[in-house]
């Protein structure tokens, strides 16, 4: 059940009733078949007045190191035992070095507003970002949800950050987390 919440400057934003440690939003997936499914997008329950993009065990970008997006521009699945929390979150990573430097500068290294797409924020909405679909504006992890809106962000990178900062607080707010 959603409820239509609204926040400043007109934006609209769907969110689930009553969240709880596990909070969670539904997006929209499509199956295979063509028909939509809603996605969950969990909130991690320490993650204070922060909204984070995380699994169900609260791990960010699907287990991927950013460190190693940032520094080999690849993706590499971190090890639980290089793990370190940042605004509720757990990211993984390949070395102590890596967990290391992210430790030292985690504003550096974790993803742009907290892993969710880019382009989505851009047009005032909340959807997961994929790893997959990733971009480093001005040395900044980015992430949107699929092909189409990492060629869309492609396009203007400038344009999407600054779209998606001017519309991160108020999302935030609209969805509780600030």
């Amino acid at each position: 059940m959603r409820n239509v919440i609204a926040a400043t400057s007109a934006i609209i934003v769907f969110a689930i009733v009553g969240f709880t440690s596990t909070q969670s939003q539904p997006s929209q997936s499509k199956t295979q078949a063509g028909s939509v499914m809603p996605v969950p997008i969990t909130f991690p329950a320490e993650a204070g007045n922060y909204l984070v993009n995380v699994d169900a065990n609260d791990i960010a970008l699907s287990g991927y190191d950013a460190v190693a997006i940032q520094s080999e521009s690849k993706l590499v699945k971190g090890s639980p035992d290089n793990q370190f929390k940042y605004n509720g979150a757990t990211y993984l990573f390949v070395t102590p070095e890596n967990r290391q430097l992210f430790a030292s500068n985690a504003e550096k290294y974790a993803p742009m507003f907290g892993g969710f797409c880019a382009v989505a924020a851009s047009m005032g909405k909340v959807e997961r970002g994929d790893p997959h679909f990733w971009n480093l504006p001005g040395g900044r992890l980015v992430l949107n949800k699929n092909e189409k809106a990492a060629m869309m962000f492609r396009k203007d990178p400038e344009k999407f950050v600054k779209k998606a900062e001017d519309n991160w607080p108020t999302l935030q707010q609209a969805l509780g987390k600030q």
